[in-house]
């Protein structure tokens, strides 16, 4: 957490090489993301496979906006662990028990988006309907003895609307809500972690549906520096993905699938951004 924090306070310190007299139709942010993630995999009880925790991200953001043209890209990840609230079976019995551990993820997410500007009475007021494409990947490292990886990945289209109001100068307020649909998802089992006599399987996974809303408040101290809070939530679904085949020693062993998933997360987002 006091890592955090440090990182909270240098972006909270103004720049001033940019000059404030120019108009500025760029802008480039980067942000500190505290938020809760809540994995669930859906597979009949007693077994189960969730991990969930308190995670620190971090947002390199870039917007320009000319008349009525928006254009974004951005980028965040996370390094850090979860608790993974799982189960294991006993192969020789096929008893399954309750087990407890840590992970290490690596979450990343890059997006690039155009827009087009409804301006407002006022020039801080919009309305930007947008669209785009963003890329998902999830480097999934179970920790301890029988530890393996799993490496998600995915592809998106989303649809969103951003609407912008600013009450009282210097404050603006907003609302930013996406719907995402997932295509090309693709899981690789590092299964090979646990011994070399083991392939590392892959498979397609299932495609589902999900959305994310945001509620940004933004102070701006001058026309080239502001900050913004922004409390988030974000739903996201994996579908049932296909059976594949496991192998130790080039001898089939096994089949095994990814079984079908869902993700709630949520949190706040502190952006320091200077307009150019």
């Amino acid at each position: 957490m006091k890592k955090i924090l440090v990182y909270i306070a240098v972006l909270l310190i103004p720049c001033t090489a940019f000059s404030e007299t120019d108009e500025k139709y760029h802008s480039l942010s980067f942000g500190v993301n505290v938020y809760y993630y809540d994995y669930h995999e859906k597979l009949p009880e007693p077994a189960k496979s969730n991990e969930i925790g308190w995670l620190p991200g971090f947002l390199i953001d870039y917007n320009y906006r000319d008349n009525n043209l928006y254009i974004r890209a951005a980028l965040d990840f996370t390094y850090a662990k979860t608790v993974y609230d799982g189960s294991y079976m006993d192969i020789a019995t096929g008893d399954i028990f309750p087990y407890t551990g840590k992970t290490l993820n690596l979450l990343l997410n890059t997006e690039g988006m155009i827009g087009y500007i409804f301006k407002g009475p006022d020039t801080k007021s919009a309305i930007i309907p947008y669209g785009g494409f963003g890329y998902h990947l999830w480097v999934r490292a179970l920790q301890g003895e029988g530890g393996y990886s799993e490496y998600y990945s995915w592809n998106y289209f989303q649809l969103g609307l951003l609407i912008e109001v600013s009450p009282v100068s210097p404050w603006t307020v907003g609302i930013n809500a996406a719907f995402k649909m997932m295509f090309n998802g693709r899981i690789r089992v590092n299964l090979s972690d646990m011994s070399d006599g083991y392939n590392n399987p892959e498979s397609d996974l299932g495609s589902k549906p999900g959305c994310r809303i945001a509620l940004p408040v933004t102070y701006a101290f001058t026309d080239t520096w502001r900050v913004s809070f922004s409390p988030w939530y974000e739903y996201s679904a994996i579908g049932r993905g296909d059976i594949f085949e496991i192998y130790y020693n080039g001898s089939l062993d096994s089949y095994g699938y990814e079984p079908a998933s869902r993700t709630h997360q949520y949190g706040l987002l502190i952006m320091s951004t200077w307009n150019f």
